[in-house]
């Protein structure tokens, strides 16, 4: 038997090391999963099997940043080999690393925000519309968010409010960034204006108003509006158009500045846009009847020398609101004198008319105005029986020169009595009496009156080619020349001085003469008679009975009468009668040898109204130039006369 001889090698029992080392990866976030998968083996060249655990993946995985391990052990792995029995297995794990996003990442949140027109109720918008991240892989879930009060953005009134929210109310959660930056894209609440919208207009019409005029002015008297608030209402609005006069203003009535207030009372103005539309005021006429009294302005003047002038007038109506700019006015109502006088304006009804349409009914009175011109010095030279002077159709000196003494002096009237000529059917005489006169007669300032003694004596004189001045009327003429009245005032009073001549001492006469005198009882009255009131005023037995009619038709019944003149030659006398308490003086002035001398009797009335007679010599032998007042002659003073 053969016993087989071996060789037996035994395995060596020093420790022999297998290290085992897991695969390793490293990569950036990217939003996807990655894995690391395997191992190696090292066996330091020696024979030595490694064999891993049934079911064993050496695998790691992962998506975000982090490090993500295989799980390897050294249980997962045997080892063998028959040359070595003391085998130590070393494992080095094998992971995958994911790193995060350095890169900044901007986040952006975007405020809610709301538009809304104005209603008068509270509104609000609250928190963020969106939040997104300019990174793609950024997830909003890895967003801590802290909310406060300020996200809300709440108002009433018309504006803009913003929604709060800031940047530091939001923090990044996210492990796969670390640096990520919030932006903050800002909302607001906005309440538009009410009106704002033209497609929805708030409207404040100015309403019409229709008025009957009462001479007030006219125009806005309220306004309707339009989509307002419900409960909102207008507490004012101001307007400029006004008018007073008839019309139709279509349109015309503006509103502006109006203030809209809400249910407590409150401004609420500002939250508005108005749409202001006009209105249309209609005026129509006063229907009423208006009387209207129109009176001239007056005025008294002392006489200078000056122009004077009165001017306008006034207006007094029965309905107040008649005014005097609803005259139309179409005539003169200035006057402007410089003579001593009294001077009507001379207005009539018929230069009054109303200016508009505001009424239709209107009755004018018109109470015509004036002026006075007033003198505190009155003089009047009165001339009588220059038929004694006036013989042929040569001029005679004495006439001449007492015409031209008249004219040179200041003298306010002429007046001439008695008979005028020697022959009153000799034009030539008259010729000479006119060619003396004519200066009298062409001066302004002078006025000259005639009564005849005889009623064909003033049938070639100046007296009726040339009838007294301006301002003598028709009416104030009797019988072609037989009466005449005169009118002039002394200070503030008024004289009147009624002339009769002989022809025209007659019923018819009389009469006339009383007329003029009870026309103006305010003005004081002289007669002036061309015949002897008395023969002898100191003897009844001498009184003429012409001087009895004339006292008994016209003194005595016009209580006015407080002077009469007379003259028809003989001698000069003055007497005073008594009527009750009236004084009439009668002045006898007639001198018939002294007016062949060229007399003529001077009446000065002052202011007080006493009177100066004098008899006075003007026209001399010699050169009248230079010896003009040499004979100066006084007669009487007379106080109080008139």
């Amino acid at each position: 038997m053969i016993v087989d001889g071996a060789l037996t090698i035994e395995a060596d029992g020093a420790e022999v090391t297998v290290t085992i080392t897991g695969n390793t990866r490293t990569v950036t976030y990217d939003g996807s999963e990655h894995s690391v998968e395997g191992y190696d083996v090292d066996v330091n060249g020696l024979p030595i099997k490694v064999t891993p655990r049934a079911g064993l993946e050496a695998k790691a995985s992962g998506t975000n940043a982090d490090t993500y391990p295989m799980g390897l052990t050294e249980a997962d792995f045997t080892a063998e080999s028959q040359n070595y029995s003391n085998i130590k297995i070393v494992v080095n794990d094998g992971w995958l690393k994911i790193d995060p996003i350095t890169d900044k990442v901007t986040v952006t949140v975007t405020e809610n925000k709301g538009t809304l027109e104005y209603d008068g109720n509270e509104h609000s918008v609250s928190g963020y519309a969106s939040m997104t991240a300019d990174n793609a892989l950024y997830d909003n879930a890895d967003v801590a968010e802290t909310p406060t009060d300020d996200w809300t953005a709440k108002g009433t009134d018309a504006g803009e409010y913003p929604v709060g929210i800031k940047a530091g109310d939001f923090k990044n959660t996210s492990g796969n960034f670390t640096n990520v930056e919030f932006v903050i894209v800002d909302g607001a609440l906005t309440i538009t204006r009410r009106g704002e919208n033209p497609e929805s207009p708030v409207t404040l019409r100015a309403k019409d108003s229709t008025v009957v005029f009462d001479g007030n002015y006219h125009g806005y008297v309220g306004q309707t509006a339009e989509n307002l608030v419900p409960g909102h209402s207008v507490r004012s609005a101001e307007s400029d158009f006004v008018e007073r006069t008839v019309g139709l203003y279509t349109d015309k009535i503006d509103l502006h500045d109006a203030i809209i207030v809400d249910a407590d009372g409150r401004d609420v103005t500002r939250n508005y846009v108005l749409t202001y539309l006009p209105g249309t005021l209609e005026i129509t006429p006063y229907e009423g009847e208006v009387l209207v009294t129109v009176t001239g302005n007056n005025g008294a003047f002392r006489y200078d020398g000056m122009i004077h002038t009165v001017s306008g007038y006034t207006m007094e109506a029965s309905v107040p609101l008649f005014t005097m700019d609803d005259i139309r006015f179409t005539g003169d109502a200035t006057i402007s004198k410089v003579r001593p006088g009294d001077y009507q304006m001379g207005l009539k009804t018929e230069d009054f008319s109303v200016e508009n349409g505001n009424f239709t009914n209107v009755k004018f009175t018109v109470i015509d105005g004036g002026m006075r011109i007033y003198t505190v010095r009155y003089t009047v030279a009165w001339m009588f029986d220059t038929d004694q002077m006036l013989t042929g159709d040569s001029p005679n000196r004495y006439f001449t020169s007492m015409a031209n003494y008249i004219n040179r002096s200041d003298i306010s009237l002429v007046l001439h009595t008695g008979n005028v000529v020697a022959d009153a059917g000799d034009q030539s005489q008259w010729d000479v009496y006119n060619n003396a006169m004519q200066p009298l007669y062409d001066d302004e300032n002078t006025d000259v009156l005639m009564i005849a003694a005889e009623k064909e004596a003033a049938g070639g004189s100046l007296f009726l080619q040339q009838p007294v001045r301006e301002d003598f009327r028709e009416e104030d003429l009797f019988e072609d020349g037989k009466g005449f009245v005169h009118r002039f005032c002394i200070g503030e009073k008024n004289v009147i001085l009624v002339g009769l001549g002989a022809d025209a001492l007659t019923e018819e006469g009389y009469k006339w003469a009383r007329e003029k005198f009870n026309s103006e009882k305010d003005a004081s009255g002289i007669l002036m008679v061309n015949t002897y009131l008395l023969e002898d005023m100191t003897k009844d037995e001498k009184i003429h009975e012409s001087a009895l009619d004339i006292e008994k038709e016209i003194v005595k019944a016009c209580s006015n009468v407080r002077m009469v003149l007379s003259s028809s030659g003989g001698y000069s006398s003055h007497y005073e009668f008594f009527y009750g308490e009236r004084k009439v003086i009668a002045i006898n002035s007639d001198i018939e040898a002294a007016a062949k001398a060229g007399y003529f009797t001077q009446l000065t009335f002052n202011e007080d109204l006493n009177i100066l007679s004098v008899t006075n010599l003007c026209p001399y032998t010699y050169d009248f130039v230079y010896n003009e007042r040499q004979a100066y002659k006084e007669c009487y003073v007379l106080n109080n006369v008139l």
